[in-house]
């Protein structure tokens, strides 16, 4: 169903980002990097596509590229509660 919407609003940040979410959920992780990206080329100040990116990348093991995402976040005005939860769910997955 999200497909098919998304095939009508096919740059929509936020619909680009749910698409990647429920691809990382099914273990499709270079397939929701990629929707992720579509998503902060549209708008590249998006942050849940920035946190959700990065989460995957963490999960991918692909640590210092979720470094370099997290960390500017951070600096930014996510808490350090979002980001430890972050951590917590990789970890968990």
């Amino acid at each position: 169903v999200l497909q098919s919407v998304l095939r009508k609003s096919s740059k929509s940040p936020e619909l680009l980002t749910a698409l990647a979410a429920l691809r990382a959920e099914e273990g499709e992780y270079a397939q929701s990097v990629e929707l992720f990206d579509r998503a902060l080329n549209e708008l590249p100040d998006y942050k849940p596509a920035w946190l959700g990116k990065a989460k995957v990348l963490f999960s991918m093991k692909h640590y210092l590229e979720a470094a370099a995402i997290c960390t500017p976040l951070y600096l930014s005005d996510f808490t350090q509660f979002e980001l430890s939860d972050l951590i917590a769910d990789s970890y968990c997955h």
